[in-house]
């Protein structure tokens, strides 16, 4: 091999270290790129523009717009956090008894069999209620329909009802069978979808039969004044049972469950434009966009229309018994649809040519609901049948609700309910499950003390986070051992360590935003609220830091320095701070228990030890009253507001040893109760949860916590509490074991589960109320962090640290936060990573020099179609492979010069993921050219990182023409001789003439 061969393989191996290297950062250093930014400053991954005022984002009618596109232009959510939920009495009806939510002038609509609600998107609050005028018609039809900005309509049984939307007030109603002058609708004949409102024309539209003729009639209806109410615009009689489908370009579209055509109507004068026969039923619903129709429902076909004439510009067959239903949608020059095929799967096809370009597996039973699109992702429900029920013979995998990447149809996220009918406005996803409507979006809520937010009982309420804890997103190394507990808040992780510094790190990235330095080892975990860091009294002092900039704010003395309370092989706890109000309470080492109003002035100062024992466990503050434990065996209750006692409880006599913190619950079996873990007084004495009163202040029971026996650890912990809607659940540690108990009542509890860890646990349970399945994290000192399912102590996952655990985790924004004596920082997250393949090529394989040559390619994810994972109970292991095109992704071309050097030429991906480079070499010689992509984390999902093998390109130097050779030249010696040589003939030439002439004379 020549050195320039060396030289292209060297740069290839750099630049497969340079991604290995990027991708280990997003995914385990901490150079992930992204962030989390408000709604209205995220990027629309198709504009690449931010998306701006979100209320904007609205969903006025079912199908998102007249053509059903049910595509959103706003943002949508990453993650599946429940913001809240809603259920009226006897709940809403969903399939079979009502249409999808809509959104519009900053509400949201929903219906049941009785009433109208209108909501507050972003709490669920109910703005107005309004009784129906009629019921509901067909199954999942009625939506209400914007049709301005003052008035709201909806479409029931046989009238049409018009309120304001600012209060819910009636308008009007028009009934219409008298309208049409016929006999009416007939129930069960308008089915599915069955009404709908074309918003540019402001015309409602429905199908109708005349019980004598037995005529079947599409109508219309204009809206346009609804204080006047409804009037007929027109009628269109059809030879078949109808539904209104959709519209667009000006048309309505019909179809029915009988003939199997799909007609277009002109939508203001009711005149047939055309129609079009396909094999199957033609009803449901249809999808208009880009001047297309594009329609699935009731066959085995996704067919496409040109809208103007009706024809078919192309046909995908899915096969025998691979039904659609109800509807698609299209955005990004994708269709997307679902089937019922054996395996079952959700789809995109390419607008243009009708080649499917993605596909995911999905087990469906009826298939009756219908994708959403917003953001760069599709979501659907990917099972619509229980774990009980089957499908030719194969048994469900249980309901499901999936969110997917709609370019490459990467699985970002899954939960286990049925959302047939979503919408997307305001950022956030509504849909209707089991009578409930559910808001997803994106949470946001801070982790700002030891605990969570004060009172929140170590649980994280309707948060996303990881089960799959195997390997952290990235890790943080402090300069020294992390024995507290990481806080969350404003995008920025804060932490304590044994080096004496207060980190602050952005929690998406883990880089290093600023520290502070104490005078002391930190122990305690920070707490932070309202954009400032106060801090344990570590060393003696409690300090306020700003939380953007690092610097402090106040300093105020608090206990002095001391060794601990604790044997010195265990790490030495401290008291955290609890920041309730304008307050913040903390315990000392001189047995204090100090309160500060934000500004630093103290408020009271309580004694409730001396400086022997001092108080290493936290405050927890309930109704007014500040609860902690003191080193010498008793619970202290302090009135908030002046630091008065209340009263002091005796315990547990053991030495220098009680630094458990408190929670206090109003449970519905048990009532205010208190719990807190002690022990026996003696040496190695056995381990109990304490009840109090905290009224009392007496004890209502010891529970004997039998799993402990004796040892010496100490009883660090606080319990995690979380009501179950039967029973109230602590989650609490008990020596070398995580356990559940179950509160039957006042004074008694039983063992729900317990979890043996393999070692001593010092950190406190966190619980996340996670949709898609509740967890419990606890750390331990056989260096590792393990994730529980809630229900049944299964342990799920773990990581293993490279020292003890002895703080709890942090829950923010779908990821947990950990840190572990090693001094590492650790970030978990659910984020999934798709694998991507890039292949490039070039026509040229050599050229010459300032000749432009172009680099073609395209940046494909990996794609796997796997039934078996997906549904564990299908009979065979099915899997396939696609490769989507990634657009708007950055590609770098590294070309490889003669000499070794280097040039990159950076592009990006087109929307099918292709990508041109022009490039013009200017030196002669051996080049080399590769094509990479460094991977991309996103706030979703990410992708990895991959690269071309190094392709050969060889450099021509130009030809540079000769010039013509010179004539010979002549010696000019011989030049003197010849003229010399002629001379003399000419001169014997004249003689011998002379001579000659003189002879003749």
């Amino acid at each position: 091999m020549n050195w320039k061969g060396k030289v292209s393989k060297i740069l290839i191996a750099a630049i497969a270290l340079l991604l290995l290297g990027s991708t280990f950062s997003i995914m385990i250093q901490g150079t992930a790129k992204a962030s989390t930014l408000p709604l209205s400053q995220r990027i629309n991954p198709w504009t690449g523009q931010p998306y701006g005022d979100i209320m904007q984002y609205e969903w006025p009618v079912s199908g998102g717009d007249s053509g059903n596109t049910r595509f959103n232009p706003g943002p949508a959510p990453n993650r599946p956090d429940i913001l809240w939920t809603f259920r009226p009495p006897g709940g809403i009806g969903g399939m079979f008894g009502a249409g999808p939510p809509t959104a519009f002038n900053g509400k949201i609509f929903v219906y049941n069999s009785t009433h109208l609600f209108a909501l507050n998107p972003f709490t669920g609050v109910v703005v107005w209620t309004s009784r129906l005028n009629g019921t509901p018609i067909g199954f999942t039809t009625g939506s209400v329909f914007k049709v301005d900005d003052t008035y709201l309509g909806y479409i029931c049984m046989d009238r049409i009802t018009f309120h304001r939307i600012d209060n819910g007030a009636w308008v009007s109603t028009t009934r219409i069978t008298p309208a049409l002058g016929i006999s009416g609708l007939v129930a069960g004949e308008v089915l599915y979808w069955g009404a709908f409102f074309y918003r540019e024309y402001k015309l409602a539209y429905s199908a109708a039969r005349n019980l004598t003729t037995n005529q079947h009639m599409a109508v219309a209806f204009d809206c346009s004044n609804p204080t006047a109410g409804a009037t007929l615009k027109w009628t269109c009689p059809l030879p078949t049972g109808v539904e209104a489908l959709g519209a667009g370009g000006g048309l309505v579209f019909y179809g029915g469950y009988g003939e199997g055509e799909i007609y277009a109507i002109n939508a203001t004068t009711g005149k047939l434009v055309w129609k079009s026969w396909k094999v199957g039923d033609s009803g449901y619903s249809i999808t208009y966009y880009d001047g297309k129709v594009y329609h699935s429902a009731g066959g085995t076909k996704v067919t496409c229309y040109d809208a103007k004439n009706g024809t078919k510009l192309w046909e995908f067959e899915a096969g025998p018994r691979a039904f659609f239903a109800f509807g698609g949608a299209a955005a990004y020059g994708l269709y997307f649809d679902k089937s019922m095929a054996i395996p079952g799967y959700v789809a995109a096809w390419d607008t243009k040519t009708g080649e499917m370009v993605w596909k995911q597996p999905a087990h469906y039973y009826i298939t009756y609901g219908v994708p959403v699109v917003a953001d760069g992702k599709v979501y659907i429900h990917t099972c619509d049948q229980a774990a009980t029920g089957s499908v030719a013979g194969i048994q469900s995998p249980g309901f499901s609700f999936s969110c997917f990447d709609a370019f490459t149809g990467q699985l970002i996220w899954r939960i286990p309910i049925n959302i047939a009918l979503p919408i997307v406005a305001y950022g956030n996803l509504y849909g209707i499950s089991g009578g409930t409507l559910y808001c997803i979006g994106e949470r946001t809520d801070p982790w700002p003390t030891y605990e969570g937010s004060p009172g929140s009982y170590r649980v994280a309420t309707g948060q996303s986070a990881p089960s799959d804890i195997s390997r952290p997103k990235w890790y943080f190394q402090a300069d020294g051992p992390i024995v507290g507990s990481p806080v969350a808040a404003d995008g920025k992780i804060v932490f304590g360590s044994y080096d004496g510094n207060i980190y602050c790190i952005d929690a998406y990235k883990g880089t290093l935003l600023w520290k502070f330095k104490t005078g002391y080892r930190v122990s305690s975990t920070p707490a932070v609220v309202d954009g400032k860091v106060y801090t344990g009294a570590d060393d003696g002092y409690v300090y306020c830091i700003d939380l953007n900039t690092g610097t402090q704010v106040w300093k105020r003395p608090a206990g002095g320095v001391a060794e601990g309370a604790l044997f010195r092989s265990m790490p030495q706890k401290r008291s955290s701070p609890m920041v309730v109000g304008n307050r913040i309470y903390v315990g000392a080492m001189d047995g204090k228990v100090y309160c500060f109003d934000t500004d630093g002035n103290q408020k009271w100062m309580y004694t409730a030890t001396n400086i022997t024992y001092g108080i290493s466990g936290s405050p927890y503050v309930y109704k007014g009253v500040v609860y902690i434990a003191s080193g010498d065996g008793f619970l202290h209750a302090i009135n908030a507001t002046n630091g008065n006692m209340i009263w002091k409880l005796s315990i547990t006599a053991s030495d220098r040893r009680f630094v458990s913190t408190p929670i206090v619950v109003n449970d519905p079996r048990a009532g205010e109760v208190l719990y807190i873990g002690s022990d026996t007084g003696a040496f190695m004495g056995g381990r109990r949860l304490t009840i109090v009163d905290p009224a009392a202040g007496s004890v209502i029971t010891h529970i004997s916590l039998t799993l402990v026996g004796t040892a010496s650890t100490v009883m660090a912990w606080q319990p995690a509490y979380k009501f179950n809607g039967t029973y109230g659940i602590l989650y609490i540690s008990e020596n070398m074991y995580v356990s559940a108990w179950a509160i039957v009542n006042r004074t008694y509890l039983t063992r729900v589960w317990s979890q043996w860890v393999g070692h001593v646990i010092y950190s406190s349970a966190v619980y996340v109320d996670d949709i898609t399945g509740a967890k419990v994290y606890v750390g331990n000192n056989a260096y590792s962090l393990i994730c529980f399912d809630a229900k049944t102590g299964k342990p799920l996952s773990s990581y293993p640290t490279g020292g003890p655990i002895f703080g709890s985790v942090a829950v923010y924004e779908g990821r947990i936060y950990v840190g572990s004596y090693d001094g590492r920082l650790y970030c978990f997250s659910s984020t999934p990573v798709a694998s991507t393949d890039i292949v490039a090529w070039c026509d040229w394989k050599e050229c010459n020099v300032n000749e432009t040559i172009i680099i073609h390619g395209k940046l494909r994810a990996v794609t796997v179609y796997d039934v078996k994972k997906f549904n564990p109970n299908f009979p065979v292991n099915y899997t396939e492979i696609w490769y989507p095109g990634i657009p708007n992704a950055t590609v770098i071309v590294t070309f490889v010069k003669p000499d070794g050097s280097t040039v990159d030429v950076t592009t990006k991906t087109d929307r099918n993921g292709m990508f041109h480079v022009s490039f013009t070499p200017t030196v002669a010689g051996n080049w080399t050219w590769t094509a990479w992509f460094q991977g991309e984390d996103k706030i979703s999902h990410a992708y990895d990182c991959t690269y071309t093998d190094a392709f050969p390109l060889k450099v021509k130097a130009p030809i540079t023409e000769q010039p013509p050779a010179a004539a010979p030249t002549i010696p000019m010696e011989y030049i003197y001789i010849i003229t010399a040589v002629i001379v003399i003939i000419i001169i014997i030439a004249v003689a011998a003439l002379l001579v000659k002439k003189r002879a003749k004379k």
